[in-house]
């Protein structure tokens, strides 16, 4: 009997013995996933990547991914250990110019070529147009009547200032210069000339005429005009004439 209660308490020591062993060999991160962004499992935790945190490593640490990140001054922020970079930027650092996608916003029409300078976009519009975008038809702004004077003739006279039907974006000016017109006395010396913004150039030879020179429309919507008269014979004349709008 005394044996019997010797084997029972010993036995219940080793039945309790043998559950504490299987209780400290129990792999607590064997049932456990970690996921991706972890590197390993110690006594049922995830270690973490860096950057990341949570049970299951699920979690980005946006803060930590971006220290020791010196994105530059051509980056807005840094999101997730990645460089938020300014229009017109790329690359790890936003430290490369994309030169495609500077100018892919700038429309000049027809009227116009887009030019490129760093990072600086802007139109460079053909001869008679201007504006942002190439949309204004320069000559528009030097239309009308205009009452005229010429440091080569005595006599006011009417000039009329209209679109060229010869110079694409130009003008011509119908009395020019109070001239007679030496095919047809009758009809009105016509003068074409290229507009570029305000400035006026006139180069032509018409009727035996040659008529050279350059203008400008004034801020008050005047027109001056320098220019040399040289006719067949080769005999110049050098005149100015100040054409005051109507």
């Amino acid at each position: 009997m005394k044996f019997q209660n010797l084997l029972t308490k010993y036995a219940g020591i080793l039945v309790l013995a043998l559950l504490i062993g299987l209780n400290a060999c129990t792999d607590d991160c064997a049932s456990k996933d970690c996921g991706p962004n972890s590197v390993g499992c110690e006594d049922g935790v995830c270690i973490c990547e860096f950057g990341y945190f949570g049970e299951f490593c699920d979690q980005i640490d946006t803060t930590s991914l971006c220290e020791g990140i010196d994105c530059g001054p051509n980056s807005i922020a840094c999101e997730s250990g990645i460089c938020i970079c300014e229009f017109g930027y790329f690359g790890e650092l936003c430290e490369q110019i994309d030169t495609a996608s500077v100018c892919d916003t700038l429309d000049c029409g027809a009227n116009g070529i887009v030019v490129q300078n760093g990072l600086d976009c802007f139109c460079e519009c053909n001869d008679g147009w201007e504006g942002d975008n190439c949309e204004i038809q320069s000559s528009l702004n030097f239309l009308g009547i205009y009452t005229a004077t010429s440091s080569c003739d005595s006599e006011t006279f009417i000039v009329t200032v209209e679109e060229s039907t010869i110079i694409e974006g130009g003008i011509k000016f119908i009395n020019f210069s109070n001239l007679v017109n030496p095919t047809d006395p009758n009809l009105d010396f016509v003068v074409n000339a290229s507009v570029d913004g305000t400035a006026i150039t006139i180069f032509i030879v018409q009727d035996g005429i040659t008529v050279n020179g350059t203008g400008e429309l004034t801020e008050n919507g005047n027109i001056n005009l320098t220019y040399t008269l040289t006719d067949e014979d080769g005999n110049e004349q050098s005149c100015t004439d100040i054409l005051t709008a109507s």
